[in-house]
């Protein structure tokens, strides 16, 4: 655990959202206090309807937005499913080279009535992929889980009063051995599906831009529904204090309170850059990295097809 923990989301954020502070995150803390969560019933199908527009929606301008980006390995085509659980959860992930961003029934029927706040979420786990989250984690799972095993069989080897038998030793060896480079080549090493605090400020940061650029004015009030929800679960608060389970929830995401203070920052910014005459906001960095990419004036990058017209 040791091993994958240290190499675990090595690489750094190259996308930051703007700095907030104290007091900013407290605001939204007294906030998740007084919220109750409000659920609406949905079957499956229901859910499904309700969120595969949104997703449709932004997919095609998010795809153009991934290829600027240009990190990602594959930015097309996407896949889109509702897994059919009332878990609070929505994920992205990379199954056999076929990209695919997920949300569970329970997550839909939390913020069925918050269409912006679905498509927030939405933009979020795509940009898990348009930075290229998954990638970075599993090569670092891959090394980890290599490690790992290593020392397993190290360990096993130098212990061998714990075997009745040479034979026993070996064989148990070779299983170690095979499981962890099963492991290994499905890619499922812990860690590689769970993104670090700083990945997942980055794809807040990017999928608030890919769902502001499709016309979805969203607060950020999701992180408040999921924080008053998560201050209401007995299981969840007493396994947080009792336990160190790494790679959970709690141990890879950040305060509720905080993102939802670091989403209305920026909205300050994509409404600024709306205002200076950006008519689809992109980051910053981004135009300036893209910029460099393609060799042209930064100018000529703005107004470029892609940041096509909007009315707001």
């Amino acid at each position: 655990m040791i091993c994958t923990v240290t190499l675990y989301g090595c690489a750094a954020p190259i996308y930051k959202s703007p700095d907030v502070s104290r007091s900013e995150v407290k605001v939204f803390k007294e906030t998740i206090k007084t919220i109750i969560p409000h659920y609406t019933s949905l079957t499956h199908t229901e859910a499904e309807n309700k969120a595969r527009p949104i997703f449709d929606k932004i997919m095609s301008d998010a795809v153009n937005v991934c290829r600027m980006i240009g990190e990602a390995t594959k930015c097309s085509p996407v896949k889109f499913e509702v897994e059919d659980t009332t878990r609070i959860n929505a994920y992205a992930s990379n199954r056999n080279d076929k990209l695919v961003v997920g949300m569970t029934r329970g997550i839909i029927q939390l913020l069925a009535d918050q269409p912006e706040e679905i498509a927030m979420i939405i933009g979020h786990e795509f940009a898990h992929l348009a930075a290229n989250h998954l990638e970075e984690n599993l090569k670092h799972a891959k090394l980890g889980g290599a490690l790992m095993g290593g020392l397993a069989v190290i360990a096993a080897a130098s212990n061998s009063s714990y075997y009745s038998s040479e034979a026993e030793r070996q064989a148990i060896q070779r299983r170690n051995q095979e499981m962890i480079q099963d492991s290994i080549r499905s890619g499922y090493i812990a860690g590689w599906y769970s993104f670090s605090k700083g990945q997942e400020y980055e794809a807040d940061y990017i999928g608030a831009y890919l769902a502001w650029r499709s016309g979805y004015d969203f607060t950020g009030s999701a992180f408040i529904e999921m924080g008053a929800l998560h201050k209401r679960d007995p299981i969840s608060t007493n396994q947080k204090k009792k336990r160190n389970m790494a790679f959970q929830y709690w141990n890879t995401h950040p305060g509720d309170a905080q993102r939802a203070a670091r989403i209305q920052a920026t909205l300050k910014e994509i409404n600024q850059l709306f205002t200076d005459g950006q008519l689809l906001p992109l980051p910053p960095e981004l135009i300036e990295r893209y910029a460099k990419k393609v060799k042209l004036d930064r100018t000529h990058v703005l107004e470029m097809n892609i940041l096509k017209n909007r009315e707001r």
